[in-house]
């Protein structure tokens, strides 16, 4: 079981889910993300065959975190890079609450307009 904390800093929830999907705790897993995501996570899981599998499930390790603009909402947001198994990644989280959350709907918009130079 892993133990959760309140996720004071953009890296947090990034490191957090990662080592809750290496212990497979799915409950874990899903409060380091947006009740948005949460939503997407449940039902993705849901339409499968397979049981559920998080999107990280190794050791990882942070390179970066940097503000990025605001959401349509107001909320802070900020970019976090990691590497897993020697390749680059990258997570939107929200500060919300006053905690930091993955966010996988603005993740995959700033990574597309990123990789597309938008």
């Amino acid at each position: 079981m892993v133990a959760l904390a309140a996720c004071s800093t953009p890296a947090d929830p990034v490191l957090g889910a990662a080592e809750a999907a290496q212990h497979r705790d799915k409950d874990a897993y899903l409060q380091f993300f947006t009740a948005r995501s949460q939503d997407l996570l449940e039902l993705m899981w849901s339409s499968s065959d397979a049981h559920w599998e998080g999107l990280s499930v190794g050791a990882i390790q942070v390179v970066d975190t940097s503000p990025i603009a605001p959401s349509l909402k107001g909320a802070q947001r900020s970019l976090v890079v990691f590497t897993e198994h020697g390749k680059q990644f990258a997570l939107v989280v929200h500060a919300s609450g006053g905690e930091w959350l993955i966010d996988l709907v603005d993740s995959e918009g700033a990574l597309t307009r990123l990789a597309n130079g938008i």
